[in-house]
């Protein structure tokens, strides 16, 4: 949106470092997923206990403990880092794109279309159904596996699309990273060199 407000321009004109302006929207993004998790997290707690108590008829503060604390701190960065590419992802589409409409899209075209694309491969099975273990969403559900309360996930198959074994831990995270990086690089090489007097 700072494109069609001028802004981008106006600010770059009077500061001149494009580097920090960039990384000022991107640490804004990041607190805005932070508050968004922490918010769900909030909200979510309160809602699963109503839900255990309709479904049970009482409700037991037991399972309330100091290891179930750490494993909610785990899961809530877990979830964090796996929404780490996609955010960097719409912040690439935005800077090519010069427009907030065109982070959106394409993040969201790349999150659906990818979801598409690993059905398909890992249902042909062979070396095809491989080619999802270089996906984001595939290496995002390996990690995401490991916020299932009381069980390891990892290959077994579960989520995004996959009939097919998980990528390990490792391997997962790796990926991620390596996708988080490669979108930094891009978008901040992009933006440097864009003209912006237009």
């Amino acid at each position: 949106s700072e494109y069609g407000w001028g802004t981008v321009r106006q600010m770059l004109l009077r500061r001149g470092d494009r580097l920090s302006y960039i990384w000022a929207k991107v640490v804004a993004l990041i607190i805005v997923i932070l508050i968004g998790l922490a918010i769900s997290l909030v909200v979510g707690i309160p809602l699963a206990s109503f839900t255990t108590f309709k479904l049970s008829g009482s409700l037991s503060w037991g399972f309330l403990t100091p290891s179930l604390a750490w494993d909610v701190v785990q899961m809530f960065w877990r979830t964090f880092f796996v929404l780490m590419p996609y955010l960097l992802l719409a912040t690439l589409f935005a800077v090519v794109g010069r427009s907030a409409l065109a982070g959106i899209a394409g993040g969201l075209g790349y999150y659906f279309g990818e979801m598409i694309v690993i059905s398909i491969v890992t249902q042909a099975g062979g070396w095809p159904a491989r080619i999802a273990d270089y996906l984001i969403g595939h290496n995002a559900a390996a990690i995401m596996s490991f916020n299932q309360l009381g069980q390891t996930a990892i290959g077994h198959g579960m989520g995004f699309g996959s009939s097919t074994s998980l990528p390990s831990a490792l391997h997962a995270t790796v990926a991620i990273v390596l996708y988080c990086l490669l979108f930094t690089i891009l978008f901040i090489y992009l933006f440097r060199r864009q003209d912006l007097t237009s």
